[in-house]
């Protein structure tokens, strides 16, 4: 329609250029080929050519021939079912249709009429993958846990007291996942590499570890007893390190894997009367960047996630050592709330999940709007 039209137009020259820059400031490449075919507009000769590059769609710099545009145009699609992994910008071949001449619409029906593939969506899968998350008992360690059972990963819950180990995994066999329960106190060496050895044994590999186990101790720093610093010390960051230190040798051993460390905003922000929490956890930060580093080319990716506060047992437990704890941590979230448990799953599995191949190092916040202040 458009050929037929504008092929019976004589355009002068001056309004040649301005027609040209009206159709370039729109931006759209498909009517400046037509107009350029039937009018036989010279970009060369369009004054404002400049100035209207700029918007021209997906950042392109300069025109060029219809002819040029042609053959390095990408293939266009062949049939209607066939969406995944093809072009989808340049579908405009009229015998396909209106629906292969507009993309969005294309997949949209596709994707209900159950004809096409999202490979992102599938990168989420932990099919066929091992994780290990200590701390696994209670609060952001067991719903991490399940949540990665759910996601298809075979899951190793290891944590200090193995009852309640044995009754999420007894609970996750009856869904139908695959998970198994072993008893470790993470702040002692010899502990933390039988955990290991029996996971490996059990499963023949560790693809991702969620280093989660903490413990807290609320204290004015005058009064905080050492042997209370060293136990929360202990558990945050030499805990982390003996698990990042003994699962990194065996993704060494592999190829790779996904740590996930669960810091906490109190490792980038001060708090009164947590001195070693906030001491711990600022190291559980560096522990994540140095281990990225030294490992990003050996194929292991280290993340930490830094939580607000959640309610977990932890907070529980400060809630008792001090009567207006809650109150006071509440007000500092400009969300306004503390996080539920369900909050921290998806991160976590984004992390462990492929789609996050080219993110390491990273400290990510999911503390709402605590370190944003």
């Amino acid at each position: 329609m458009w050929r037929a039209f504008l092929s019976g137009l004589d355009m002068s020259s001056t309004l040649n250029s301005f027609f040209g820059a009206l159709v370039l400031n729109a931006g759209n490449k498909y009517i400046v080929d037509v107009l350029v075919d039937a009018c036989r507009i010279d970009y060369h000769s369009i004054k404002p050519l400049e100035r209207m590059k700029a918007s021209m769609l997906h950042g392109r710099t300069q025109l060029k021939s219809k002819e040029q545009s042609q053959a390095k145009e990408p293939p266009r699609l062949q049939a209607q079912p066939e969406l995944r992994n093809r072009p989808l910008a340049h579908m405009r071949d009229k015998s396909l249709g209106k629906e292969a001449q507009q993309p969005r619409r294309a997949v949209k029906n596709a994707a209900r009429k159950g004809t096409a593939s999202f490979p992102t969506l599938n990168l989420f899968s932990l099919e066929g993958k091992t994780a290990l998350v200590t701390g696994a008992s209670s609060g952001l360690g067991r719903e991490i846990a399940i949540g990665m059972a759910m996601a298809g990963a075979s899951v190793a819950l290891i944590g200090r007291t193995l009852k309640p180990l044995l009754d999420i995994s007894t609970d996750l066999a009856e869904k139908g996942y695959i998970s198994l329960a072993v008893r470790a106190d993470i702040s002692k060496s010899q502990e933390v590499q039988s955990a290991i050895k029996t996971v490996v044994d059990q499963f023949g590999k560790i693809d991702v570890l969620v280093n989660n186990a903490r413990t807290t101790w609320r204290s004015p720093i005058t009064a905080f007893d050492e042997e209370q610093y060293d136990r929360v010390v202990n558990v945050n960051m030499k805990g982390t390190f003996l698990c990042l230190k003994y699962v990194g040798i065996e993704m060494l051993k592999r190829g790779g894997g996904s740590i996930i460390n669960v810091g906490s905003s109190a490792g980038q922000n001060g708090m009164a009367n947590s001195i070693a929490y906030c001491a711990s956890k600022g190291g559980v930060a560096m522990l994540t960047k140095a281990a990225a580093v030294e490992w990003a080319r050996l194929g292991i990716r280290v993340n930490a996630i830094m939580p607000g506060t959640f309610k977990t047992p932890l907070l529980e437990a400060c809630m008792v050592q001090e009567a207006n704890y809650a109150e006071t941590i509440m007000r500092k979230h400009p969300i306004g709330r503390f996080g539920e448990l369900e909050e921290i799953v998806g991160i976590c599995i984004y992390l462990a999940s492929d789609n996050s191949k080219f993110m390491t190092g990273g400290l990510i916040p999911i503390d709402g709007g605590l370190n944003a202040q």
